[in-house]
């Protein structure tokens, strides 16, 4: 036990066993509202939780329409998300899932990523997550990933990501070059690799 959080008439223990702890928005379904997800991130922090990651896979632009950028007014909301985590302790993460048709080599669609994501860092974002699950399996995928991986990692002069890779750990049926790209590539805020530890 770390510590314990008085709320009202109980005490919450918390524990710490994981570097990152919190949620992912990441269901498919109705995304949730802004002022649900402020609400979500103070109750992670009463919890000793750390993380909350944007990825609603409803929201056409974090995956079917993900070279559309979000205006000003959804930028804005990103920002006070950032910075509401910030002030109690919560990482915020945005995650992008481009894996239904990006051309992982392709210059225009690396552009469009960082088109898509510079204006959330801008904005104060400084944790994202690139989900390429749920996606097909293809031979030579897993290097092309790592690849677009660290050309985006330069890209955005070192910010903090996490990749989910398009075969899992615990797969056997996963191709060598999927394990050598998440050993390489699969880590989280703190630098730690990502996924089934």
């Amino acid at each position: 036990m770390d510590r314990s959080v008085r709320g009202a008439d109980s005490v919450v223990l918390v524990l710490r066993p994981f570097a990152v702890r919190g949620v992912v928005e990441g269901f498919y379904g109705t995304p949730w509202k802004h002022d649900a997800r402020l609400e979500v991130m103070s109750f992670l922090a009463a919890r000793g939780m750390n993380a909350y990651a944007y990825a609603p896979k409803d929201d056409a632009r974090h995956r079917a329409e993900w070279r559309v950028n979000y205006d000003e007014a959804d930028l804005e909301r990103f920002g006070e998300l950032a910075a509401h985590g910030a002030a109690l302790g919560v990482r915020f993460g945005f995650a992008l899932s481009p894996g239904l048709d990006i051309e992982y080599e392709s210059e225009p669609d690396r552009a469009s990523l960082l088109r898509k994501l510079q204006p959330l860092r801008d904005a104060g974002v400084s944790w994202f997550l690139l989900l390429l699950d749920d996606i097909p399996m293809q031979p030579g995928l897993a290097p092309r990933q790592a690849a677009l991986v660290a050309w985006l990692h330069a890209a955005l002069d070192g910010a903090a990501h996490f990749v989910s890779e398009t075969a899992h750990p615990f797969d056997s049926s996963r191709p060598d070059g999927v394990r050598h790209a998440g050993r390489l590539f699969h880590r989280d805020p703190g630098g730690r690799r990502g996924g089934r530890q």
